[in-house]
């Protein structure tokens, strides 16, 4: 059964899985997007849980004005998300240029990112956002 667990919980789980620091973790808690995103998917967790089930596999019950509502919430997150990736990806070409012009080898990082639109290449050979 679903639960929201809310953006700190995620937040714990992609330090572990891309090793950022605690620190980061506690900033990235406020960015105004990911606040949204989890109080709209925490409003859509209790419809969830409050509404009918069905007798044969006990899945959610929505009538279409409630299902249409809900697919409106969800494409509202999916904006917020695409203005977080929108926004690393500015920052990750501003840092690649800084890094560019004063010769300074850039860190790895065990991230970068991709978009589906990227030369067609495969997201797993980029690397720091060079191809």
């Amino acid at each position: 059964m679903w639960h929201s667990n809310g953006a700190p919980y995620y937040l714990a789980r992609q330090i572990r899985r891309m090793g950022s620091s605690l620190l980061v973790s506690k900033s990235a808690e406020n960015i105004r997007e990911l606040v949204q995103i989890s109080r709209l998917l925490s409003q859509l967790c209790g419809r969830y849980h409050t509404a009918m089930r069905s007798s044969i596999d006990g899945l959610p019950l929505f009538h279409k004005q409630e299902l249409d509502g809900i697919k409106g919430t969800l494409a509202v997150c999916e904006r917020e998300m695409e203005k977080l990736h929108l926004a690393a990806a500015c920052a990750e070409e501003m840092l690649a240029d800084a890094y560019e012009a004063l010769r300074v080898e850039p860190p790895l990082r065990p991230y970068t990112i991709v978009a589906d639109a990227d030369q067609g290449q495969p997201h797993h050979l980029v690397e720091n956002g060079k191809k």
